[in-house]
């Protein structure tokens, strides 16, 4: 489709004006000022990235950039990471074409974009065809240099991979806050009362953040646990959150929503809640009472993700392990080399190694070697010890050594050759076959 549309798919309309529900046109565009920045990287290169923080209004900007300047243009949107090289494929056969990238950071990764698969769009003249990406401040952090020392074997790969993707494009950014000379232009279209509010907001926050209601999102969010008030939807919402911070970058079917909100509904009271039936629940995290998009985003037929400023909140309790080990056997094995390595970055070795042994037999690039250093997913064996059969020392502990009073050899508490870390004491006799009681290694 032409790229000269009213709005692609991720960029928002705002929130209804009076606290209405119904969406409505979206705000008028107002003019950023790094917009001829923007502008002139689209006409000389063949790749733009346009950095900036959740709800800076990155996607509104990209959009009416692009339309102003390639009108002609085919516009090429892939509905998720599997579906890119079908998309580059007819974008590299067209005169004009722009392949349209909105949140990279759902398309980086396994499958996902290399320099190679984008080498085919960049053989054009200057401005024929373009790719146009979005990508969040805090995932675009995740390539700095600084974090390449961090990384090791496979990990390090996959992430030059992807750091190589981005090294070939122009980056622009985008501030959040709007300059004064922005609120002078934004001042022209106060008859629009969106427009009028996020003026009234100050310099707290920015006008698009504003605009797109993101503010309002957590503490919606948050007051939806009240008793008799959303709690089912805040539940689906904590399940939907946690889904992208686990490393699933596609939408979640409302059959699985319907699945994963269940413990975070029974962690926070359940029963004890009142909450409300479930068509409810998806009815109002949907609905525009904020913003177009609402808490969650999407449609019954391409599933639902929650709002991206809901995933960037700031101190959020750690993924749990019960979303951990139910992605491990729904995702894809492509879905699951991200999850693996993500759970492997949040030090959840079980749960990594077990979404990696999905990804190697699923063929996956890189799975093989990464799943030999994260280890088996099973439970380490029981040993023989002094008193009796014993788990290994928890992985990454460091080594103590033997304590005045313990005697020769190794102490209840010391170290085996060739290992790290404690052994937890463990008496009484044990029958063959048997072990004692004691939870798994994570």
């Amino acid at each position: 489709m032409p790229v000269d549309r009213n709005l692609p798919a991720g960029v928002s309309n705002g929130h209804p004006g009076g606290g209405g529900r119904t969406p409505v046109a979206s705000p008028a565009y107002i003019r950023r000022d790094v917009e001829p920045q923007l502008r002139e990287a689209l006409r000389r290169a063949g790749f733009v990235l346009l950095v900036g923080e959740s709800a800076a209004g990155k996607s509104r900007l990209a959009h009416e950039a692009a339309r102003s300047l390639f009108p002609p243009h085919a516009f090429v949107r892939p509905l998720g990471r599997a579906a890119l090289p079908l998309a580059v494929r007819p974008a590299a056969r067209r005169r004009r074409s722009l392949l349209w990238l909105d949140d990279l950071e759902d398309f980086l990764g396994a499958g996902g974009p290399t320099t190679a698969l984008l080498a085919g769009l960049s053989t054009a003249p200057a401005g024929r065809r373009v790719v146009l990406a979005t990508l969040r401040t805090e995932a675009y952090r995740r390539f700095d240099a600084r974090e390449e020392s961090r990384l090791t074997g496979s990990d390090r790969d996959a992430w030059r991979t992807q750091r190589d993707v981005l090294r070939r494009a122009e980056v622009v950014r985008l501030a959040r806050h709007w300059s004064p000379e922005e609120r002078r232009r934004a001042a022209d279209h106060r008859q629009d009362p969106r427009v009028n509010a996020a003026l009234r907001a100050g310099e707290r926050f920015g006008m698009a953040e504003v605009l797109s209601a993101g503010p309002q999102l957590p503490a919606a969010w948050q007051n939806a646990w009240a008793p008799g008030a959303n709690p089912r939807g805040a539940a689906v919402v904590a399940a939907a959150v946690d889904c992208g911070r686990a490393g699933l970058h596609r939408p979640v079917s409302r059959e699985r929503l319907c699945e994963l909100h269940v413990p975070y509904l029974a962690a926070r009271g359940g029963g004890d809640l009142r909450p409300e039936p479930f068509a409810e629940a998806m009815d109002r995290t949907c609905a525009a009472a904020y913003a177009t998009s609402g808490l969650l985003v999407g449609d019954y037929s391409q599933g639902y993700a929650a709002f991206d400023y809901l995933i960037d909140t700031p101190g959020l309790a750690p993924v749990p392990d019960h979303l951990w080990r139910t992605l491990v056997t729904r995702v894809t094995p492509a879905e699951a080399y991200d999850v693996g390595l993500l759970a492997r970055q949040e030090g959840r070795s079980r749960r990594a190694a077990e979404a990696l042994s999905r990804a190697r037999r699923g063929g996956v690039a890189g799975a093989d070697f990464l799943f030999a250093i994260t280890g088996p997913a099973t439970p380490a064996p029981w040993q023989p010890g002094p008193d009796g059969p014993q788990r290994p020392w928890p992985p990454g502990s460091r080594w103590r050594p033997p304590q005045p009073g313990h005697g020769p050899g190794p102490p209840a508490h010391g170290l085996r050759p060739g290992r790290t870390g404690p052994f937890p004491e463990r008496r009484g006799p044990v029958r063959r076959g048997s072990r004692p009681a004691g939870p798994d290694p994570p």
